[in-house]
């Protein structure tokens, strides 16, 4: 059974024209008993070319699991949003590899109507680091700020394709696996467009 809970940021400005919103962020821990066998490997994988590759296409035994794994993991989010978990699910990964004095700036996975939802899955121990997440334009608004989730080895975190994150310097290599996933419709608009997602493959 996937171990996780939710990090729910809001932002409520008050007034006649202020608005409020809750951003949903899942955070879990994986049980694969894999992951040193494919950080091995992961060492060696070109990830300048990741767009040009699903690394859930891999035959490996890490990647079986995982594929389980971030399927339990959504089913637990949707259930603790009360939301219904979609019928047919696409994902595309790749991996990440970060050399020490490395960072990764402020980015999104997504922003069109039909974006679902993106994750991480951390395969080294860097709990030196933390994953930060931003909220949509208001990071410089010093009272909201950002959500840091420290990171630690076989952790995984789902949430929306078009949050803004990033991850700080690191002190020693840290790899990870980055993916998404996408919706029945999702990939019926994503069929016409030069992205990664073209080369998703089914979850389930």
């Amino acid at each position: 059974m996937i171990s996780g809970e939710l990090h729910e940021f809001g932002i409520n400005i008050p007034g006649d024209f202020g608005f409020q919103y809750n951003l949903p962020l899942f955070i879990g821990t994986l049980e694969t008993q894999h992951t040193d066998d494919f950080v091995k490997m992961a060492v060696g994988y070109d990830a300048d070319k990741w767009k040009e590759h699903n690394i859930f296409e891999i035959d490996h035994p890490y990647i079986k699991d995982l594929k389980d794994e971030i399927q339990q993991t959504y089913f637990e989010m949707c259930k603790k949003y009360n939301v219904q978990p979609e019928k047919e699910l696409w994902i595309n990964g790749w991996v990440n590899n970060m050399l020490p004095n490395h960072s990764l700036s402020k980015h999104y996975h997504g922003t069109n109507t039909y974006s679902y939802l993106s994750g991480v899955c951390l395969l080294t121990d860097n709990d030196h680091t933390s994953t930060d997440f931003f909220p949509p334009m208001l990071w410089e608004m010093e009272q909201y700020g950002t959500v840091k989730i420290n990171n630690f080895k076989n952790q995984i975190s789902i949430f929306p394709q078009w949050i803004y994150h990033e991850v700080d310097t690191v002190k020693t290599q840290r790899i990870s696996i980055g993916f998404d996933l996408n919706h029945s419709e999702g990939m019926k608009q994503l069929v016409n467009e030069d992205t990664p997602s073209n080369k998703s493959i089914r979850l389930y």
